[in-house]
């Protein structure tokens, strides 16, 4: 064979056997693109899992706060508590003291409202018959208990700064007595209508309370 055409030959087969190579080389850059591919692909799926697992940890953590909240609202009381007005005979009354000392028959003093002097009524005076029994009876009466004062609305006072007042006192659980009516009827004491606003004709010795 001539020199030229083997080199021809030469050349003819390099070509081939270079293609060939590169052929292979293109197959092997191929397969690494893939695999690089595949590598991408696989890694969302590991970033979602460890999301997943951070929101159910959130969840976990917010739940003693839900529970604190409902113990505070379970244990908030609120409490109130209204003073009523003490009504006698459908009137409310105008003070209400306790009284600690008896003077005499138609006196006594209380706290914390001062000297009482019974309405429209007269006793003995120190030294006339029926003097110690009328304080007694008063005494019995009224004293260390809580007294219900119904004051005179024209002069309030006399002229010893007593203050003048219908008196009451528990009876039961409805009803009130009328002081001043029963030293009267019990004969320790006697009627004196004063000017003021009693009228003790109309007095009655038992009074409801409300």
């Amino acid at each position: 064979m001539r020199p030229q055409l083997l080199l021809v030959v030469g050349l003819v087969v390099g070509l081939l056997i270079g293609g060939a190579a590169g052929v292979g080389a293109g197959a092997s850059r191929a397969t690494t693109v893939l695999s690089t591919v595949e590598v991408v692909k696989t890694q969302p799926i590991t970033l979602t899992t460890e999301v997943v697992r951070i929101s159910t940890v959130s969840t976990e953590v917010l739940r003693p706060t839900t529970i604190l909240s409902t113990v505070v609202q379970q244990t908030t009381v609120v409490k109130t508590t209204t003073i009523g007005v003490v009504v006698i005979g459908g009137k409310p009354v105008d003070l209400v003291a306790r009284a600690y000392h008896v003077v005499d028959g138609d006196t006594f003093d209380t706290f914390p409202s001062g000297r009482v002097r019974l309405a429209d009524i007269n006793t003995p005076e120190r030294g006339q018959p029926g003097y110690s029994e009328a304080t007694n009876a008063l005494r019995i009466l009224v004293l260390d208990k809580t007294v219900y004062l119904d004051v005179d609305n024209v002069e309030v006072m006399d002229s010893y700064n007593r203050l003048v007042a219908l008196v009451y006192v528990d009876y039961n659980s409805t009803h009130v007595l009328n002081v001043n009516l029963w030293l009267v009827v019990n004969g320790y004491a006697v009627f004196a209508d004063f000017a003021n606003e009693f009228n003790p004709q109309e007095w009655s010795l038992y009074v409801r309370k409300d």
